[in-house]
């Protein structure tokens, strides 16, 4: 059988089992095949929605660190903010550092899912 294109690929249905608002970061992997969305509406628990896996987000980031172009980084869930890869509250890979964040900064640009790139 051909291939048959089933959804461009940016981005993918979403089922989630709590409600979850817009712009929250989910992981549709697992901790060591993550797999990063960023939700695009507020979606019911249980409800089919949708998430972007591609692009460069503005996330909040860890205080008093500085990130560089290019930088592997991650996500601390419990924090909801990007961290750098490895540290301790590296909950799972989020993509690379698009734009270079000084320490001073609150936010970093983070190209989702460009950890292969």
């Amino acid at each position: 059988m051909p291939a048959e294109l089933h959804q461009s690929g940016v981005h993918l249905d979403y089922t989630p089992a709590g409600a979850v608002s817009a712009g929250a970061v989910v992981n549709l992997g697992g901790a060591s095949t993550p797999l990063v969305g960023i939700v695009n509406n507020d979606i019911a628990a249980n409800q089919k929605g949708s998430v972007c896996i591609a692009g460069v987000y503005k996330l909040d980031k860890k205080s008093a660190t500085a990130m560089s172009i290019g930088d592997t980084v991650a996500y601390d869930i419990s924090a909801d903010e990007v961290v750098p890869d490895g540290d301790a509250g590296d909950d799972f890979d989020i993509g690379k550092v698009a734009y270079a964040a000084g320490a001073s900064d609150a936010s970093v640009y983070v190209l989702i899912n460009g950890s292969a790139i």
